[in-house]
């Protein structure tokens, strides 16, 4: 991985990741890369690109949220928080559909219904969708950019949920 300044387009520094970077993500002074192997998260330093921590799930495709002083990890079972330190999982939650970050929420797409978490894992919403397909791999989920979600669907149903 090469990290370069913005303003001058000057390397700021270099590092081995051992796997190969499937998605990144930057929050917290830090740069969070997931791996293509094993569900592998890496925390790196912002400024050296030293390896800070090391976290192993054996989910694929994750996508990483830095969020409240916390890594929120959106896997395809699953979504949970990691500690700042990267050494303990916070909280966990089983998922069946999709996932976005909706402010300081998180938004679950399920087969029939919509949760909405808090950052510390407590539910603080639940709605159900009407006429929905039991598909949620046909599901998008998005953040517009005045905070509402926006749900589509393959079969083309569109939910919007108002910002709170």
């Amino acid at each position: 991985m090469i990290a370069y300044d913005a303003g001058s387009g000057a390397v700021q520094w270099r590092t081995e990741v051992p796997d190969a970077a499937e998605t990144l993500a930057a929050g917290n002074g830090e740069v969070f890369v997931s791996a293509q192997v094993q569900g592998r998260i890496y925390a790196l330093d912002g400024s050296t690109g030293d390896l800070r921590w090391e976290w192993i799930d054996h989910e694929d495709r994750l996508q990483l949220i830095p969020a409240g002083g916390r890594l929120i990890v959106i896997g395809e079972t699953s979504v949970y928080a990691l500690d700042a330190s990267g050494n303990r999982q916070v909280w966990r939650v089983p998922i069946t559909g999709r996932a976005a970050l909706a402010g300081d929420q998180l938004v679950l797409v399920g087969d029939t219904d919509v949760t909405a978490l808090a950052l510390d894992g407590r539910q603080v919403g639940h709605w159900p969708l009407p006429n929905r397909p039991r598909r949620p791999e046909s599901t998008w989920v998005s953040v517009a950019a005045d905070g509402s979600v926006m749900i589509s669907d393959s079969f083309f149903n569109l939910y919007r949920l108002a910002a709170a």
